[in-house]
């Protein structure tokens, strides 16, 4: 005898969370999704083989509530793979994205669905507010320009307003997608990568929409931290993310746009430069001149770092002795408790996490 019971309906939006050690943080993430506004969701969260206890904080959450999904199993591969997994596991019509260590306000959901779907956009995104662990108060938003409350940004705008080393990267952008772009089109995470993922997958989608939507209203708290791996990426993984922005430009098509042609040229320069200039940086951080002089000799082009790095290491030398010769009174204030940690985390936020 066939079931003829109807098959429950899907859920309108799928939430892919990728977790790696999320337990500090990942509760008040669950939490924000579970909390929205639109119900009618699921959020799968993917661990990639954490070893604190983040999945029995996931599997408390599931035993309350049927909406969270939680897929185990697989040894550490990295955001991509576990996001790709997510995607693969979903059903909503749209896809959410959140990191295990942000939140989202009560009605984000909701807004970006409604806002998409009156616009007739796949693929549409919202500002961010950045708050910085040790602080209460979000200390500066993604976007800063007000001006525009709703605008499309095509894939030269992406990268005109993603330069590394800049704040406010649209790189950063957490998009939702209408689950049939990604599904009919194959886009994919790539697994290999750790880092600078997010940005390579949104360019992939644009590339199927043609544009992405933003509302320039923040509903995304992205929370920086030391752990965070896009404040100091591993050099092996900047690397890695330029080898895959060379074969990128290399499939690029006769027909490619020129602009945007040059802009991923350079894109791909910024992140060479980038490379060298931490090769001589992290050595003269930590005191080691000799390494840093060793690799200027190996690579001449990178004595203009070598000599930032030293006024940088200098600067700082002149501002430890300045601070043990200026003393504030015994259990006075500090006037700025954490904003310099916070402006240093949040400017080497250049891509994604």
């Amino acid at each position: 005898m066939s079931d003829l019971s109807p098959k429950p309906k899907p859920p309108r939006v799928s939430v892919v969370m990728a977790v790696y050690n999320g337990q500090a943080y990942i509760g008040r993430a669950i939490e924000s999704v579970l909390a929205q506004t639109e119900r009618s969701l699921e959020l799968i969260i993917v661990d990639d083989g954490s070893r604190d206890g983040t999945v029995e904080i996931v599997e408390e959450f599931a035993q309350t509530d049927p909406r969270v999904r939680l897929i185990t199993g697989q040894a550490r591969q990295g955001p991509g793979h576990a996001r790709n997994t997510g995607i693969d596991n979903a059903s909503g019509e749209w896809i959410a994205l959140i990191d295990s260590d942000d939140w989202y306000t009560s009605d984000r959901l909701q807004v970006l669905i409604n806002t998409a779907e009156a616009e007739g956009a796949d693929l549409v995104a919202d500002n961010q507010l950045f708050v910085f662990s040790e602080e209460a108060k979000p200390h500066r938003l993604l976007l800063k320009d007000q001006r525009n409350k709703l605008f499309r940004v095509n894939q030269v705008g992406l990268l005109e307003n993603d330069v590394i080393g800049r704040v406010g990267n649209y790189g950063l952008l957490k998009p939702l997608i209408r689950r049939e772009l990604i599904t009919t089109n194959q886009i994919r995470y790539i697994d290999s990568l750790r880092f600078g993922e997010d940005f390579l997958f949104l360019l992939d989608c644009m590339d199927v929409s043609g544009s992405i939507l933003i509302l320039n209203e923040p509903h995304y708290y992205y929370r920086v931290h030391g752990d965070s791996i896009s404040i100091s990426p591993e050099i092996g993984q900047l690397r890695l993310l330029l080898e895959t922005q060379n074969r990128y430009l290399d499939a690029l098509g006769p027909g490619t746009d020129p602009e945007f042609l040059r802009l991923m040229r350079l894109r791909a320069r910024q992140t060479h430069n980038y490379i060298r200039y931490r090769c001589v940086a992290e050595p003269l951080k930590k005191g080691d001149v000799m390494a840093a002089f060793r690799q200027v000799a190996a690579d001449p082009g990178t004595t203009i770092f070598a000599v930032k790095g030293g006024f940088r290491l200098a600067r700082r030398m002149l501002l430890s002795l300045w601070s043990k010769l200026t003393t504030r009174p015994s259990g006075g204030p500090d006037r700025n408790p954490g904003n310099s940690r916070a402006r240093k985390a949040i400017g080497a936020a250049r891509f994604s996490k």
